[in-house]
């Protein structure tokens, strides 16, 4: 079906196939003119647009989330929230990790002990050797004037047994270890240090053989109490005291040092339950009685 049309700059009468109603074409005169679309065509493609988009309708969310997409631009897939570029990690120099790294670092040292510096758990250690010494002192005057109240506590502590004079030196010595340790540590001394680890490891192993020599003699629910508790606290106290981190207060930084003080803690317990078992102390314990014990 032909489609005529008027020319409006040259009036010329157009003829054209109705298949390119809607397009833009040239006159012979060179004026632009756009095809009409006949009325009945013009119907109809009203009626199919209507249509398709009463079926995106149907299809489609009550808020017309597909006609909302389509205008959409990609700017819009790519906004940032104000919060988040607010507080965004910023790069130190470009490399996070190394500045991360850092900071660990920087928080690792604030933590560790400092040279030079009695830290609580310390301290504490100090005057718990102060006591102990004063304590041990107090056994050694009590064994030399032969005080009854020494034979209650034979059963826990081997070397109360020993002949007068071998008690009281052996009292004498333990005492000046741990006082002189416990003020070498309040003076941050490493010769301080060693004293007081030497008679720490010294008390550990000392309790370890008694208590195993009194579940031997005779096991009750008395003796494993009395001898595991101290047993347990004494050995986290050794531990504690030969961690590097509390070596470095003393500026003890070889391990050779510490490889020394624990032989010769060792060989003073091995010289100490020599001479316990030479005088048969080992096989004669005799325990203390209790209501307790006859489990």
């Amino acid at each position: 079906m032909a489609i005529n049309l008027k020319c409006p700059k040259c009036n010329a009468v157009l003829s054209v196939d109705d298949n390119l109603a809607g397009k833009k074409g040239k006159c012979k005169c060179g004026n632009a003119i756009t095809i009409p679309i006949p009325k009945q065509k013009a119907v109809v493609a009203t009626a199919g647009k209507n249509a398709n988009s009463a079926k995106q309708s149907a299809t489609a969310s009550p808020s017309n989330l597909n006609e909302v997409f389509d205008d959409l631009t990609e700017s819009d897939f790519n906004r940032q929230s104000p919060m988040r570029r607010v507080y965004s990690k910023q790069k130190a120099g470009g490399n996070e990790l190394e500045t991360l790294r850092k900071f660990e670092g920087e928080e690792a040292k604030k933590e560790r002990a400092k040279a030079g510096v009695l830290n609580a758990p310390m301290i504490s250690i100090a005057l718990l050797c102060l006591l102990l010494g004063a304590g041990s002192l107090a056994l050694a005057v009590m064994c030399g004037i032969g005080n009854s109240a020494v034979k209650q506590i034979e059963d826990y502590v081997i070397e109360a047994k020993f002949n007068k004079g071998l008690a009281v030196t052996f009292f004498s010595v333990s005492s000046t270890f741990l006082i002189v340790g416990g003020l070498g540590m309040f003076l941050k001394k490493s010769w301080g240090w060693a004293l007081a680890t030497i008679s720490i490891t010294f008390a550990t192993l000392d309790r370890l053989i008694t208590f195993g020599v009194l579940l031997m003699t005779e096991f009750t629910q008395t003796r494993f109490f009395v001898g595991m508790l101290p047993l347990m606290a004494i050995f986290l106290l050794t531990t504690f005291i030969y961690s590097e981190d509390n070596r470095r207060i003393f500026r003890v930084k070889s391990v050779t040092t510490v490889v020394i003080v624990a032989v010769i803690a060792i060989a003073l317990v091995g010289t100490t339950f020599g001479l316990a078992a030479q005088q048969g102390l080992l096989s004669k314990q005799s325990p203390v009685a209790s209501p307790s014990d006859g489990y």
